[in-house]
């Protein structure tokens, strides 16, 4: 662009509202071995992987953009993954990047507050 001669290198993206659900494409697809789904088509949650040769070429997501980005770095590098690890929910999309570091998932702690009833102190 402007004068520069550098081929585009990003993963093709988009996204669509479509009334309650966002849709969002990442990669380019041509054909695929196998289809991977992780998380519900029936309750349109879901991503779904377009897998040829062990290497995601593209990423379909209902409700699912955070899974979509975390992907991309996957589709543009071109890696071999494991589709039963895509299709695993625990498993952080992040990790699987060759050389990630180990992904903290954010947990939450339940702290009891003390609550005083009327006519009491709270202990």
């Amino acid at each position: 662009m402007l004068g520069k001669r550098e081929p585009y290198s990003d993963v093709h993206w988009f996204w669509s509202d479509q009334y309650d659900y966002n849709v969002q494409y990442a990669g380019f697809h041509s054909g695929w071995d196998e289809l991977v789904v992780r998380g519900s088509l029936e309750e349109r949650n879901a991503v779904v992987f377009y897998v040829q040769e062990q290497r995601i070429a593209a990423a379909v997501a209902i409700n699912r953009g955070k899974d979509v980005q975390r992907v991309m770095p996957l589709i543009k590098a071109r890696v071999q993954v494991d589709p039963d690890k895509l299709r695993d929910e625990n498993v952080d999309l992040r990790s699987l990047m060759p050389g990630a570091r180990p992904v903290r998932t954010h947990q939450h702690r339940v702290v009891p507050h003390p609550v005083a009833r009327p006519g009491e102190e709270a202990r």
